[in-house]
């Protein structure tokens, strides 16, 4: 059983990681892509941000060779089709209707080249259509099927005497990790769409997926004691469990983006884009290229040069390959 040392905060590290985030800022551009500027009535974007962040989770697979957008992007490509095209077929009355094969075969529609479920390379298709019927259920049953009802419950709080938005999600099984990673990732598209204002931010709880975890084990900002632990995070080999890991993950990007001037949702904005294309099975500071290209983190963040990773110079998987292979736990979930 693990120890509250096996997994601890590198103080230091997390310091100089906080001055070059301090130095950085978003390309406005990022917060006018379609997705969140997209001209259709209120209900059915936040119907759309609903649905997509409740089936986002591990799309390694998920690309258009077509459009050449992969993950996340194909994500919001694909459901800014559907706010435009045929936004009645998930109003949770219909969704509810619908059987679990039947929600499949319309989300691998929307999401193959050849608009065919043979072609999707959306995965877990029955797991992803069972969490999108459960969030139709859920507000259909309790809030008459809107989901503004939701949010004007809640008074835009995230905790509200039992009303509030942290407080509610857990009941739909997307949205059940103790950590509320799914819930403050929507609450900051919601927030970044320019469609809700959050009355009491100090609640939030920062945003921690796995592309986030793996650049802060890299850098050294949070260290793995336990030599068992480091070998299974190394050879990628599964985890019952990882829950101190993504605690103390959390810890370090709260106090990350509260020092930093920038906020806590904002940190999910470097952080996650550098993961994604920085640093992945490639890294830019050793194979001198990115995962993705474009490289996300440069689509994303303010940069005039992007033949160095913004860490580099205080990164401690830069210099030492011990820390470079370390990876993010391998959990089976849909909590991130």
């Amino acid at each position: 059983m693990q120890n509250k040392e096996t997994v601890t905060l590198n103080r230091d590290f997390i310091e100089q990681i906080t001055k070059v985030i301090a130095s950085l800022n978003i390309r406005p551009s990022f917060y006018e892509r379609p997705f969140l500027s997209i001209d259709v009535e209120r209900e059915v974007r936040l119907r759309g941000y609903f649905y997509a962040v409740a089936i986002c989770h591990q799309t390694h697979n998920l690309k258009s060779e077509q459009k050449q957008l992969f993950g996340w992007d194909y994500l919001e490509e694909g459901f800014v089709r559907m706010m435009r095209q045929n936004p009645d077929w998930w109003k949770p009355k219909n969704l509810y209707r619908l059987r679990i094969h039947e929600i499949a075969d319309r989300l691998a529609h929307w999401f193959s080249d050849k608009n065919d479920r043979s072609h999707s390379t959306l995965n877990r298709l029955e797991e992803r259509s069972h969490l999108m019927k459960d969030v139709g259920k859920f507000v259909w049953e309790n809030y008459d099927g809107s989901f503004e009802a939701l949010f004007d419950r809640a008074g835009e709080r995230l905790c509200n005497e039992g009303k509030g938005i942290y407080e509610v999600m857990p009941a739909m099984e997307a949205f059940s990790d103790p950590l509320q990673k799914k819930t403050t990732f929507l609450m900051k598209l919601l927030q970044d769409a320019g469609i809700l204002k959050l009355r009491d931010a100090e609640n939030i709880i920062p945003i921690m997926d796995y592309h986030m975890m793996r650049v802060l084990l890299r850098t050294g900002a949070v260290e793995v004691k336990d030599g068992q632990l480091r070998d299974q995070l190394i050879q990628k080999q599964p985890l019952d469990s990882d829950r101190e890991i993504r605690n103390t993950c959390a810890t370090a990007m709260q106090k990350i983006g509260l020092q930093s001037g920038h906020g806590i949702l904002e940190m999910n904005d470097f952080f996650w884009t550098l993961g994604r294309s920085c640093c992945a099975e490639t890294t830019l500071c050793r194979d001198r290229v990115c995962a993705k290209n474009p490289c996300t983190f440069e689509k994303v963040v303010n940069i005039n040069d992007h033949s160095r990773c913004v860490f580099e110079d205080i990164c401690k998987g830069a210099v030492d390959e011990n820390y470079r292979k370390l990876w993010q736990p391998e959990v089976k979930t849909h909590f991130y």
